[in-house]
């Protein structure tokens, strides 16, 4: 889990530096969880560029650690956020609550990836600054 989650950091850093943005953060390193990877890569990939095509500028901020038995993916960035009537509305496909260009398809896809691997996705704010927090199970079986 911990290079699934890097190698989009650096992979979207010029996308979000051409956005006004830095893409900044602290992963634990040799964190695993029993997934798909490429389904696991595509639900960050939109967390990501929803930050960098939602939020003002400023730093994302992307981590991970390990909590009891899960591990924690935040991805936080430099806004309000979705405000907290539209929060259970954005899961759901082709729903928008802003007026950027867009589908309705980013969070909808996080949503039925998360199910897909028992983990639990919730937001956060503080006025200045948004998360997106996604608990998943830890696999401690053995590494293949």
């Amino acid at each position: 889990m911990s290079a699934l989650i890097q190698e989009p950091a650096e992979f979207y850093s010029p996308f979000a530096e051409e956005h006004g943005h830095t893409l900044c953060g602290s992963v634990e390193p040799e964190l695993r969880v029993k997934g798909d990877v490429e389904l696991l890569t595509q639900a960050l990939c939109n967390l990501i560029e929803n930050a960098i095509r939602h939020s003002r500028p400023g730093a994302v901020q992307i981590g991970a650690r390990r909590r009891a038995r899960a591990v924690i993916v935040d991805l936080a960035d430099p806004d309000p956020g979705i405000p907290p009537e539209f929060r259970d509305e954005v899961f759901q496909r082709f729903f928008r609550s802003r007026t950027t260009p867009g589908t309705g398809l980013g969070l909808s896809l996080v949503a039925a990836v998360a199910r897909m691997h028992a983990a639990k996705v919730e937001f956060a704010d503080d006025g200045d600054q948004f998360a997106v927090q996604i608990s998943l199970p830890i696999f401690d079986g053995p590494q293949v």
